[in-house]
């Protein structure tokens, strides 16, 4: 699997969890994470691996910006344009911090508080829907800030961009076949 596409599965796994989303169903029916497990405390385990991830993020752009900044070595004439290159890509991960401030009342929500019961497929939507307006809003001011900085990078630099792990400015939201929690008996 390619660095993106794990990047991608874990947060998908981690916004999938957040929602209340059974990704894993290993263990036996019964065992603690199994498929009749208490859903509760599958969801709660999920959340606090997702809200960290949340929390993280500002630390993990500000870790990527440091390791691009090494690796492309960034000339002194090319620091105005890196320096608003981060203050652009920093300004992109807004609209994702703000879903994930949004993320724990979606997950209650999603929860029902009677034993057994599934998750409200609406709710799942709805959060999916916002998590892809979040997301579409991100990526448009990441090509912005792509657009004013690769015109500034030499030929070498651009290649050795294109090589860097992707962005780590994305909330993928859970698809569609897994927010309806269909179980097979």
């Amino acid at each position: 699997m390619t660095k993106s596409k794990y990047s991608l599965a874990i947060a998908g796994i981690l916004v999938a969890g957040l929602l209340g989303t059974p990704l894993l169903a290993s263990a036996a029916p019964g065992e603690r994470g199994g498929p009749r497990a208490d859903r509760a405390e599958r969801g709660e385990m999920m959340r606090r691996h997702a809200e960290r991830a949340c929390a993280d993020a500002p630390a993990r752009l500000a870790g990527w910006l440091a390791f691009a900044d090494t690796k492309l070595v960034i000339s002194p004439a090319q620091r105005a344009a890196w320096d608003n290159f981060g203050r652009d890509l920093r300004a992109s991960a807004e609209p994702l911090q703000a879903k994930c401030q949004q993320l724990p009342a979606v997950a209650d929500a999603a929860k029902p508080g009677e034993p057994g019961a599934k998750p409200d497929p609406l709710v799942r939507v709805r959060a999916a829907e916002a998590a892809t307006a979040a997301n579409l809003e991100s990526l448009k001011l990441q090509r912005g800030a792509l657009e004013k900085l690769l015109p500034q990078l030499s030929a070498e630099q651009r290649t050795q961009f294109a090589e860097l792990p992707p962005l780590p400015l994305r909330l993928p939201p859970p698809a569609p076949h897994r927010m309806m929690h269909h179980t097979a008996h």
